[in-house]
């Protein structure tokens, strides 16, 4: 489906910004440790690249190409402009809040409508994100 690949560009681009602008602002330089803060999350931006594209240019069994919906135009740039604001306002609301927020919109702008997948996946995600980071790896989220 194109649009499914018109929201794959935007989560292409939104891992590049992070490998080449965002990860290496927001992280601080340490000389002691194993590795430095930014290893795990260029890590998992270049890994999030990678599979965008391979979902942009590797066509899906029983997907059809066709033209795409305004609707779906609207869609991508809804949650372009959401996510680009919670980036923003994360700084004061704290990461959690605001990746909750992100997820949720991702997810039902997705078509997902159960309820039990709806909240695993925008209460769930996040908050391993957090757990990972704050609690294993023990950095400091915005």
């Amino acid at each position: 489906m194109l649009a499914d690949r018109l929201f794959t560009v935007f989560v292409l681009l939104a891992a590049l910004a992070a490998i080449f602008v965002a990860i290496p602002a927001g992280t601080e330089k340490i000389d002691y440790g194993t590795f430095s803060p930014e290893v795990v999350p260029t890590a998992l931006a270049y890994v999030i690249a990678g599979l965008a594209l391979i979902q942009i240019f590797v066509p899906g069994r029983n997907q059809s190409v066709g033209p795409i919906a305004l609707i779906d135009i609207l869609r991508c740039g809804l949650l372009f402009g959401v996510t680009v604001v919670m980036v923003f306002v994360m700084e004061r609301i704290g990461f959690l809040p605001a990746s909750i927020v992100i997820t949720a919109c991702a997810v039902f702008m997705m078509g997902e409508r159960r309820p039990i997948w709806f909240a695993a996946t925008a209460i769930g995600l996040p908050a391993l994100i957090w757990f990972v980071v704050t609690i294993l790896l023990d950095r400091t989220l915005p």
